[in-house]
């Protein structure tokens, strides 16, 4: 396979990710982490996923960081590795 090819072949992807009602995270609270992923190739069609995680917060206050791994499958070189953070509230207090 000549070189200049599979270069052109190589993908490029954008990642990107936000928590839905981050600025409002209690402790025990529900999380949900919109990740999109968009991939185009040089030639090809540009693809585009979105997926939702779901995960608690913790049961104690604080900020907290989190890794996002996105890893691929077919080129070595392309995975990747994101941290953000969490700004975690005290629990809402029910009367």
């Amino acid at each position: 396979m000549d070189i200049n090819h599979f270069c052109e072949g190589y993908p490029y992807i954008d990642l990107t990710y936000d928590v839905l009602g981050g600025g409002n995270v209690r402790a025990g609270d529900n999380v949900t982490l919109q990740v999109t992923l968009e991939r185009d190739l040089k030639g090809r069609s540009e693809r585009k996923s979105r997926i939702k995680l779901d995960f608690t917060a913790p049961a104690e206050a604080g900020t907290r960081k989190y890794k996002l791994y996105f890893m691929c499958d077919s080129y070595l070189g392309c995975d990747e590795e994101h941290i953000f953070a969490l700004d975690v509230k005290e629990a809402s207090v029910e009367e």
